[in-house]
């Protein structure tokens, strides 16, 4: 049995040796890896994605029966052939996951936007008040439906959508990173303003971002960075970005009724009926295990240097206050 795995303990042995040096030495895992390796992963993976007709993922998918078939070792017998099998594709994959993205995860206290714990009371207003104040201010330049939105942005070349619309929704995620093909995935079920964060929040992972915080951050610079000759184009990313960081704030006063209530009738009309447009499509996507998927997401984002787990993702406003706390317009 040790015969046939040889060379795959041999692997799993070296890699994980690396991986503890990475996580004991980040400063050099950051120049090295994120900036030196990892780019080249991601350059090569685009000029696969432009051959390939078709996601990588789903030739994946294809592939793992052939290559299960092919690591069953015809000279042992009975039940052991199966247990080699499986042990040789979960090394490949534990393996292939560190080399081709997983490093990213040493280098997520050097990338941080969310080293403060949390922001004070009267912060979380002040920003929950100019973020509400944005996104009316962008959503009145945009006269269409809110379920009628279809942003135009190149960044939907590299998103995948599942074609099982809700899928991924009920299994509790708006969107995954793919480290083992380097694709974004999105649920499709999302109305069009949501899609586009989603995107960019998949694809700041895809950048080799592995902090959800970070992530977020990224997203929401992209999105008000983004330039377009059309101007609703242009206003559905403003308003979109906007709208996240406030509905996030939302989401961190959470102790507070009043000033939940406070913040949303900081909202236009217009946004409000666009927040109960969203509230009413979620109730058609019931999760499969309740709680169950934040949980797991939550365990996994911890066992990799996040102490935080899944509250991650709303520390991104951290980032947001120290940018805009310099600008003397938001004074």
């Amino acid at each position: 049995m040790i015969k046939n795995l040889r060379w795959f303990i041999v692997a799993f042995v070296v890699t994980s040796l690396l991986v503890l040096v990475a996580f004991l030495v980040p400063d050099t895992t950051l120049p090295l890896y994120f900036k030196g390796l990892y780019p080249i992963i991601r350059k090569a993976f685009s000029l696969l994605h432009f051959c390939t007709p078709v996601p990588l993922v789903w030739l994946l998918l294809c592939l793992l029966p052939v290559l299960f078939y092919f690591w069953i070792p015809r000279q042992e017998g009975g039940f052991k052939r199966l247990i080699i099998a499986v042990m040789k594709l979960i090394i490949v994959f534990y393996c292939a996951f560190w080399w081709l993205w997983g490093f990213n995860y040493a280098c997520v206290d050097a990338l941080s936007v969310s080293k403060e714990k949390q922001l004070e009371r009267h912060q979380l207003l002040k920003l929950g008040k100019y973020a509400a104040h944005e996104a009316n201010h962008y959503r009145n330049k945009i006269q269409i439906p809110f379920e009628y939105w279809r942003a135009d942005d190149p960044i939907f070349d590299h998103i995948t959508s599942i074609p099982f619309n809700g899928l991924l929704r009920r299994c509790g995620i708006a969107g995954i990173f793919i480290p083992f093909t380097n694709e974004p995935l999105i649920d499709g079920s999302f109305f069009g303003s949501q899609k586009l964060w989603v995107a960019h929040h998949e694809t700041a992972h895809r950048e080799g971002f592995a902090e959800e915080a970070r992530a977020d951050f990224e997203a929401w610079q992209q999105m008000l960075a983004f330039t377009s000759t059309d101007s609703i184009n242009l206003a559905m990313h403003r308003y979109s970005a906007w709208f996240e960081v406030w509905l996030t704030v939302k989401n961190e006063c959470y102790q507070s009724i009043a000033d939940r209530d406070s913040l949303e009738k900081m909202l236009s009309p217009a946004v409000r009926e666009d927040l109960n447009k969203i509230r009413t499509q979620s109730k058609n996507f019931p999760p499969f295990f309740p709680g169950v998927s934040q949980k797991l997401n939550d365990m996994y984002l911890k066992s990799l240097g996040i102490e935080s787990g899944i509250l991650s993702y709303d520390q991104f406003i951290l980032g947001v206050w120290n940018v805009i706390d310099r600008d003397s317009s938001f004074r």
